[in-house]
């Protein structure tokens, strides 16, 4: 599905890959994703995570959806997010910001 601009022109628009849970909203100042997974299975390990951006996002918003705490455990790139949990495989979502 794509979105167009108020003239009818493409300038942005919305993408939605359903094989990956991702969804990638493009305008001419605005790039977001949204990333779903589950944390490493050890608590406090270190997990990756792609984002697909392409560059190093300005923000990175996490929301747990289970029971305990998913944090940034480290700077994002331009590839991936890096992420610790409090407890083991946390499932979470993440909106990705440029």
């Amino acid at each position: 599905m794509d979105i167009h601009n108020h003239n009818g022109t493409p300038g942005g628009g919305v993408r939605i890959n359903p094989s990956d849970l991702r969804i990638l909203i493009e305008t001419q100042h605005l790039k977001t994703k949204l990333i779903t997974g589950t944390t490493h299975a050890s608590a406090g390990t270190q997990s990756t995570h792609a984002h697909g951006l392409g560059v190093i996002p300005t923000w990175v918003i996490i929301t747990p959806t289970a029971n305990g705490v998913v944090y940034k455990s480290a700077a994002s790139d331009a590839t991936n997010i890096y992420l610790k949990a409090s407890a083991n495989s946390i499932t979470f979502e993440a909106i990705v910001i440029l």
